[in-house]
C-alpha cells in the first residue's frame, strides 16, 4: 500500500498520539528526478510513487487526524469537568441505594406501605396499582398499528402486575401469606394491595389497635410506652385528633399492675404540667431505680 511505502501511520494518530498532534510535520517528500519530470518522488522502499497519491494520501490522513483529536479533546474536557466539579464538592458519585421492604405483620403498615411503594417503583411496576389494565375494544381502533399498541401495553401490564402482585405477597409475614396467598388467580396486585389497606391501614383499625393496646410485667416498661407512642402518632397521621393529654392519661391507665403505685405518686406529688415527655422521664427513672 503507497501509505504503508511512505511511512504514514494508518491509525491516524501518528507515533505519539494525538496528544502530540499540533507538533505533528508531514515527511517532506525527496523528488527523484525520471527522464526530467519531478512529477514522481522516491518512497521509503526507493520506489517512485507519483506525487498526486501523495498528497492525496496525505490530506486525507491529516483530516482524520484533526477529526479525532477534536473529538477526544472535547471528550477528556468534558471527563475533567466532571471529576473536578465532584472533586471541588467533596461528593462522591452518586449511586443508587436498593430499597429493602420490611415485611407486613399487621403493626407495620403505614412504614411498610411506604417502602412498598418506593420497592414497585424502583421495580417501574408500581403504575399497576393505579391504572386498570388496557382493554381493546373491538372496532374503537382505526388502523391495525394503534391495535398492536394496545394488544403490547396490555401484554406489558399483566407481566408487571404479575410481578408486583408476587413482590407484596413476598414481604408478608409467614401467617399474612398464608391468608392471602391461597387467593384467585385472577387476583390483581391492585386489589391485595386495597384489601391490605382496608385491613391494616384504615383509621377504625388503627384505633382499635391503640385502644387493644397492654402492657405486661416481662418487657421493659419504657421499650412498650415508646411503642404505644409509634401507635399513637400513626394514629394522628391518619387525620384522626388525639390530644397529647388524652395519650399521657392512657399510658398511665395502661400501666402494668406492679406500677399502679407509680401512677398514685405521680398524679399526687408533681408540681408540673404533665406532658409526655416530662411522664417519659420519670418513668424512665424509676424503671433504672427499680433494676438496680
Amino acid at each position: 500500500m503507497d501509505t504503508e511505502r511512505l511511512g504514514i501511520d494508518p491509525s491516524g494518530k501518528g507515533r505519539n498520539g494525538v496528544e502530540e498532534l499540533k507538533d505533528t510535520k508531514l515527511p517532506k517528500p525527496t523528488p527523484w528526478k525520471i527522464g526530467g519530470f519531478y512529477g514522481v518522488f522516491e518512497g521509503r522502499d526507493g520506489m517512485p510513487v507519483s506525487g498526486c497519491v501523495i498528497w492525496r494520501d496525505l490530506n486525507k490522513r491529516t483530516r482524520d487526524m484533526h477529526a479525532v483529536a477534536k473529538i477526544e479533546s472535547k471528550l477528556r474536557s468534558e471527563r475533567d469537568n466532571e471529576q473536578r466539579e465532584y472533586g471541588m464538592s467533596g461528593l462522591a458519585r452518586p449511586e443508587l441505594v436498593p430499597i429493602d421492604p420490611v415485611r407486613l405483620d399487621g403493626k407495620n403498615y403505614p412504614i411498610w406501605a411506604r417502602r412498598m411503594e418506593f420497592f414497585l417503583k424502583e421495580l417501574k411496576v408500581e403504575y399497576v396499582l393505579y391504572e386498570p389494565c388496557p382493554s381493546i375494544i373491538v372496532g374503537s381502533v382505526a388502523f391495525s398499528g394503534g391495535l398492536t399498541e394496545l394488544k403490547d401495553a396490555k401484554e406489558k401490564w399483566i407481566k408487571d402486575d404479575f410481578l408486583g402482585l408476587r413482590t407484596i405477597l413476598n414481604y408478608l409475614c409467614d401467617d399474612l401469606l398464608h391468608r392471602y396467598g391461597k387467593r384467585k388467580k385472577t387476583t390483581t396486585a391492585k386489589q391485595l394491595w386495597d384489601d391490605l389497606k382496608l385491613m391494616f391501614g384504615t383509621k377504625k383499625y388503627l384505633v382499635r389497635k391503640y385502644m387493644d393496646f397492654q402492657m405486661v410485667d416481662q418487657k421493659p416498661l419504657v421499650e412498650q410506652i415508646q411503642e404505644f407512642n409509634r401507635i399513637f402518632d400513626e394514629v394522628v397521621a391518619s387525620g384522626m385528633t388525639l390530644s397529647e393529654k388524652f395519650h399521657v392519661s392512657a399510658i398511665l391507665s395502661k400501666l402494668p399492675a406492679s406500677w399502679k403505685h407509680v401512677n398514685i405518686k405521680l398524679k399526687r406529688n408533681i408540681n408540673e404540667p404533665l406532658t409526655l415527655e416530662v411522664l417519659m422521664d420519670h418513668l424512665r427513672i424509676e424503671e433504672e431505680y427499680v433494676c438496680v
